[in-house]
């Protein structure tokens, strides 16, 4: 057979299975709806490799950065009510009725936190300070620490539970504890620290039991013990976009870097009072580990994320 006529009977074949199939398999469901946690997962992974593609791969880098803006923009457009700064979980054919759970708020608070050190707009600072201060109004614990699953006023649920283990997905307080250690060095606010410290504290027992199964948890662990290293960059030279790259290739949780100068951090200057000093125009990269900071040379990088 000419390697034509063979192409045509596969071709044909195909054809022919698709319209038996057509006709009498059943359809299998399409699960359609846009859930806010899992966008939230999303997001993070986008703005964290855009960054780190930023030098190399500029072109893809771009194509992930603006996949990530339209998730937020869509949330924050659909999802998000500004009056109260609540969020509803799920959107299909419209926002849907459920309020949204803790991880809701925990995964998309931590992609928020990816995409601004990708992009430096404080704008997703903002709202991630704003969905934050939700969280803990609507899921923390007064008694005993730590975030419920589910909002204080449900109507319908018998028992709130607290979600610390990782599974499928990471676990709501082990992201929760990330993301208010990391907000605390980029705001300076020992509120967010404090409130980490304890979530923490709460599964003290259970993750000296069985650490293995408090991954998420375990990070927040080693950053409350050993302390977040966070970068300040001001200004637009050479150096600057030096330390960035290096910054932004790095994978570790316990490093943050936020940017101040002309045509950006004006929010975050007037939420963090450490930054107000800074010059606008002024290029320099500062290393600051809790109320401690001093000025680095980009030289000095390499060595202040090896240790």
């Amino acid at each position: 057979m000419s390697e034509e006529e063979v192409r045509r009977v596969l071709r044909d074949g195909r054809e022919r299975l698709r319209a038996h199939r057509d006709k009498f398999r059943p359809r299998p469901g399409l699960d359609d709806k846009i859930v806010v946690s899992w966008n939230g997962l999303a997001l993070g992974g986008l703005a964290r490799t855009a960054a780190a593609l930023a030098e190399s791969e500029p072109e893809r880098a771009a194509v992930y950065l603006e996949a990530a803006k339209k998730a937020v923009g869509f949330i924050k457009r659909e999802l998000f009510c500004a009056e109260d700064g609540t969020l509803r979980r799920v959107f299909r054919e419209g926002p849907g009725e459920t309020p949204a759970f803790a991880d809701d708020y925990a995964f998309l608070i931590s992609g928020l936190i990816d995409l601004y050190e990708a992009t430096f707009d404080d704008a997703y600072l903002e709202f991630a300070d704003t969905l934050q201060q939700t969280q803990l109004t609507r899921f923390w614990d007064p008694l005993h620490s730590a975030f419920f699953s589910t909002p204080s006023h449900q109507p319908d649920i018998l028992l709130r539970s607290k979600d610390a283990m990782d599974n499928a997905e990471p676990s709501t307080n082990g992201a929760a504890a990330m993301n208010l250690h990391r907000l605390a060095c980029i705001l300076s606010d020992d509120a967010y620290a404090q409130k980490a410290r304890k979530t923490l504290a709460a599964f003290e027992v259970e993750i000296a039991q069985h650490p293995g199964l408090f991954s998420g948890l375990m990070q927040a662990v080693v950053v409350g013990r050993l302390g977040m290293t966070g970068f300040v960059v001001a200004g637009e030279g050479e150096g600057v976009r030096e330390v960035l790259g290096r910054v932004r290739r790095c994978v570790r949780g316990d490093v943050t870097v936020v940017r101040v100068g002309e045509g950006m951090g004006g929010w975050l200057k007037g939420r963090n009072g450490l930054l107000r000093g800074v010059e606008p125009g002024r290029e320099m990269v500062m290393l600051c580990q809790g109320k401690s900071c001093r000025f680095v040379a980009p030289g000095e990088i390499d060595a202040v994320l090896a240790g």
